[in-house]
C-alpha cells in the first residue's frame, strides 16, 4: 500500500542585506577660552557618555564607535574637522503613505542645505509558500517656495530585504528663496498584502548652515557617536582644567609651589588657586549671564 502526497518543500529565506550606519554628531560649547583642556590629554578618559568614560586612564576602550576632538578656545584656533557647519535637527518620525505626503517648513534665512533621514520600517516580499525575495520602494524629496509648485529634488529607491528599520541620509541644496517647504512623498503604492512589507518613514531632517566656524575664544568639543550604541543622544561630561590665567612667573600651578623670589612678572597657566582666579575675575570685564565669551581684556 503506497502513501499519497509529496514532501513539503522548505521555504527559501533571505538574510537581511541592507546595512545602515547612523551617527550622532554633537558640538558642545564648554566655556570661554582659552582653557588648559582635558585632564587626560593622552586618552579619552576625560570624556564621558552617560557618565561612562570612553576609555580608562590606560587607553582601554569602554565605549566603542566614538571619536572626540576639542579646541581650547584660542583666538586663532582651527575648525574641528566635520564641524565647520551649523546643524539643527528636527525629529519627524512619521510614516509616509501614498495618499499622505509629509510637509515641513524651513524658515531660517541662512540654511544652505537640508539632510533628510528617510527609510523603511521593514522591506520584504514573500510568496504563498513562504519564499522570501528582495523588493523595492520609491519616495521623492521635493521643495516649494512661495506659491510656486513642487520641485522634485531627489528620487530615493530602496531595494533589498530588511526585517527592521533601515534609514538613509540624503542631502539637497536649499532654494535661494526663504522660507521654503520640504516634502517627502511616496511613489510606490502602499502594501495591502500580508506578503509584502514596505512601510516608509521620515525619521528626521537637519537644517545645515555652511560656514568656516572656528568659534574663537570658545572652548568646544565635537563628538561623533555610533547610534547603534544609544537609542537617544547620550549626555556628555568633560573632566577639564579650565581658563588659562595670569600667575606669578615663579609659581608652579600643579604643585602650588613658588621658587625663589617673585620679581613681579606673570605667565599664562591653568590654576585652581583661588587667589589668582579671583585676580583674573577682578581685572577683566565680567562675563555677564547670556554672554558667550569675554569681549575685552584690560
Amino acid at each position: 500500500m503506497s502513501s499519497g502526497g509529496g514532501k513539503a518543500s522548505t521555504p527559501k529565506l533571505l538574510d537581511d542585506n541592507l546595512k545602515s550606519k547612523q551617527f550622532y554628531r554633537v558640538l558642545d560649547l564648554i566655556s570661554e577660552g582659552p582653557i588648559a583642556g582635558p585632564v587626560d590629554q593622552e586618552h579619552l578618559s576625560s570624556f564621558k557618555l552617560n557618565k561612562t568614560p570612553i576609555t580608562d586612564s590606560n587607553g582601554n576602550v569602554n565605549v566603542n564607535g566614538i571619536s572626540v576632538a576639542w579646541r581650547p578656545g584660542s583666538e586663532t584656533q582651527e575648525p574641528i574637522n566635520g564641524f565647520s557647519a551649523i546643524e539643527a535637527t528636527t525629529i519627524v518620525n512619521t510614516e509616509v503613505t501614498y495618499d499622505t505626503p509629509l510637509v515641513r517648513t524651513v524658515t531660517d534665512q541662512d540654511v544652505t542645505r537640508v539632510r533628510f533621514n528617510i527609510g523603511v520600517t521593514g522591506l520584504m516580499e514573500q510568496d504563498s509558500k513562504g519564499n522570501q525575495k528582495n523588493t523595492s520602494v520609491t519616495m521623492v524629496i521635493e521643495t516649494r517656495t512661495g506659491s510656486s509648485g513642487w520641485v522634485m529634488e531627489k528620487t530615493v529607491t530602496i531595494t533589498g530585504k530588511i526585517s527592521g528599520e533601515y534609514l538613509e541620509a540624503h542631502v539637497i541644496d536649499a532654494p535661494d528663496t526663504k522660507p521654503f517647504d520640504i516634502r517627502v512623498r511616496r511613489i510606490t503604492p502602499d502594501s495591502s498584502s500580508d506578503l509584502l512589507s514596505n512601510g516608509t518613514v521620515w525619521n528626521s531632517y537637519s537644517e545645515i548652515t555652511d560656514d568656516n566656524l572656528s568659534y574663537p575664544f570658545s572652548a568646544v568639543a565635537g563628538s561623533v557617536i555610533d547610534r547603534d550604541q544609544y537609542t537617544d543622544t547620550p549626555s556628555r561630561t568633560y573632566h577639564l582644567r579650565g581658563l588659562i590665567v595670569d600667575v606669578p612667573d615663579n609659581y608652579e600651578p600643579i604643585a602650588r609651589t613658588y621658587s625663589g623670589l617673585w620679581t613681579g612678572g606673570f605667565k599664562k597657566a591653568w590654576t585652581n588657586n583661588p587667589a589668582w582666579l579671583f585676580r583674573e575675575l577682578a581685572k577683566n570685564t565680567p562675563i555677564w549671564p547670556g554672554e558667550t565669551r569675554r569681549i575685552h581684556r584690560c
